[in-house]
């Protein structure tokens, strides 16, 4: 499951909520492991506004 994680467009940005840095995957809620088969929300709104900033 970690391969589809990585794959997604939205680790182009930093996750406002767990801090990770573009190209890594967000981790859980204490910051022990990785989410491996999605991002945080807020991860995926950021993502979306800089879609819209480069248009």
């Amino acid at each position: 499951m970690t391969d589809r994680a990585r794959s997604l467009p939205q680790l182009a940005v930093v996750c406002p909520t767990c801090g990770a840095a573009p190209g890594e995957l967000c981790t859980s809620h204490g910051g022990t492991r990785p989410r491996r088969s999605d991002t945080h929300v807020s991860r995926r709104a950021a993502w979306a506004n800089s879609r819209k900033d480069t248009r």
